[in-house]
């Protein structure tokens, strides 16, 4: 039986978080370090949350 495309993504995931979480946690992706960090920070920060 072929494997499904929530299982596809589920494995995918699997195979590669920890190694997302690692590089990201080192800041080892520049492009995250200039742009997509102020991006989430802003996102967050526009809903006036009372803590982070």
């Amino acid at each position: 039986m072929p494997e499904s495309l929530e299982q596809k993504i589920i494995s995918a995931y699997q195979l590669n978080a920890d190694a997302w979480t690692q590089i990201i946690a080192k800041e080892g992706i520049e492009s995250r370090q200039l742009v997509t960090n102020k991006v989430i920070v802003g996102a967050v920060l526009s809903h006036q949350p009372t803590n982070v």
